[in-house]
């Protein structure tokens, strides 16, 4: 009854390296929660964040075997509309200020965003998440 636990330095050591790494991962996930699309158990890719300029289109993903089923979800922080791009063709509008998503089967091969008449880039938050 009257002994104390005892810990060596190397346990110490160990146990403060893992709440250490287990702070800053848990950090992290807040601040992107925070922001709007927080890493989920199906999350593949992302959060990510991308600069659409005007007028032009960016690939997000891009994959040569296509056997799981994708959704892609996009905050829109920008003041122009953006466009979810799939396999080349147009596939969900998200308005500014606004967010959206797309799911699509297994045979899903690239994902972009367009800004396609804007004045002004936009920047978007993105993740991608198996869909099974």
């Amino acid at each position: 009854m009257d002994k104390l636990l005892s810990f060596s330095s190397s346990h110490l050591r160990f146990a403060g390296t893992f709440f250490g790494i287990l702070s800053i991962m848990a950090f992290q996930n807040m601040a992107l929660a925070q922001s709007g699309l927080a890493i989920g158990e199906k999350t593949m890719t992302g959060p990510g964040t991308v600069k659409v300029s005007a007028g032009s289109t960016v690939v997000i993903f891009k994959r040569k075997v296509t056997d799981i089923p994708l959704c892609v979800t996009i905050q829109n922080q920008g003041l122009t509309e953006l466009v979810i791009v799939v396999d080349g063709e147009n596939s969900h509008k998200v308005g500014a200020g606004n967010t959206g998503s797309y799911c699509g089967d297994k045979d899903i091969k690239e994902i972009a965003l367009a800004a396609p008449s804007s004045r002004e880039a936009s920047v978007a938050l993105w993740r991608i998440d198996d869909a099974r």
